[in-house]
This record gives C-alpha cells, structure tokens and sequence, in this order.
C-alpha cells in the first residue's frame, strides 16, 4: 500500500502474481525506488508493481472471458484501429 493522490493505494506485484517470484525483482536496492504502474479498477486507483517501464500509451481493450492460467482473468482479444 502507498498515499496515492490523498487516498490508500493498493500494490500488486505483477511478477510474483504472474510467476511466483518471491522477490521484489522492481525494488532497486541503490535507490529504493520501483516502477508502478497505476490503473482504475472499479472507481478505485490499483497500483501494478513491474520489473520496467519500457512505454505508456492509453488504450482501451475487449478482454475474453476465458484464460489459459491460474491468476489471469482473461485475454485481450484482437482487434484492428
């Protein structure tokens, strides 16, 4: 958790939830820093904890309802702009 813009964010480690890592593998430990990535679910701010940031762009997705493995909600479907 962290104070996110005045409220109580919640952090998802997205390498342990993904791969079971059990290590923080985006804690740098010279800097004391990590890369999050914030995004709304159901009116709330949700903090993703990754390893690196490579680029932001903002996209909307159709998710499918059915997934391959245990902690994945589904895919994204594809789609052509």
């Amino acid at each position: 958790m962290v104070q996110y813009r005045g409220q109580i964010m919640p952090l998802i480690n997205v390498g342990q939830v993904l791969h079971g890592n059990p290590a923080d593998p985006a804690l740098d430990e010279k800097h004391q820093t990590v890369q999050i990535v914030v995004y709304m679910h159901q009116g709330s701010n949700v903090g993703l904890l990754v390893e690196r940031i490579l680029d932001v762009v903002e996209e909307r997705i159709d998710m499918q309802k059915t997934a391959t493995r245990s902690g994945v909600l589904g895919l994204p479907s594809s789609r052509k702009r």
